[in-house]
């Protein structure tokens, strides 16, 4: 899938589940559409959207008259209580 984090090693995106989530899908509709989907792996991909959606930069001082920056990101343990390791990233 070109890169693009999928849900348990399947051909279906993260962005596919997000999108359906938000164009106000509801989960029955998503799986009864998608039966290879479990409820908690759309969850699991909103979970994950909301950790990228958190991405931050920590600005470093100017050197050399550059500006540096760091990307501090750090994936999902357990988010909202769930471990699931190896469902979605």
């Amino acid at each position: 899938m070109q890169g693009k984090p999928c849900v348990r090693g399947m051909r279906i995106t993260v962005a596919l589940v997000v999108n359906l989530v938000a164009n106000e899908m509801t989960t029955d509709n998503i799986l009864r559409n998608y039966p290879d989907l479990e409820e908690e792996d759309i969850h699991q991909c909103l979970d994950y959207a909301a950790w990228l959606a958190e991405d931050r930069f920590i600005p470093f001082p100017a050197v050399a008259g550059y500006q540096l920056s760091v990307r501090y990101n750090q994936p999902p343990t357990a988010v909202g209580g769930r471990n699931v390791p190896g469902r979605v990233w």
